[in-house]
């Protein structure tokens, strides 16, 4: 795999192995049942291709009036399958902290 994508088939296995996945662990964990609501609810868990990245979409309806019945996808938030080596951190970056240990002070600014 490089930087022009995968092939054709592929793409064709990542597909198989990812539709399976969404029948038989996702729906059947995080849409067991639709359960309409005055709000957005979740109708369907898909996945699609953007580029040569595979992503999960939850696929939500619309519960208000001024709306009601229209449809809208969102990105589910389980890990992409495009890592080609495990995480470094466990946390999201943008929830990342730095941590010193407490025998380490913090350095000085010199001005």
């Amino acid at each position: 795999m490089g930087s022009t994508g995968l092939s054709a088939a592929e793409k064709s296995a990542v597909t198989a192995a990812c539709q399976e996945l969404i029948d038989n662990f996702l729906k059947p964990s995080f849409l067991s049942a639709i359960r309409p609501t005055q709000f957005n609810y979740p109708v369907d868990i898909l996945g699609k291709w953007l580029g040569t990245k595979y992503r999960f979409v939850q696929r939500y309806r619309s519960g208000f009036p001024e709306n009601l019945g229209e449809e809208f996808d969102a990105p589910l938030r389980p890990p992409r399958l495009d890592q080609s080596q495990p995480l470094q951190h466990p946390v999201a970056p943008s929830h990342r902290r730095m941590v010193l240990p407490a025998s380490r002070p913090y350095p000085r600014r010199s001005d």
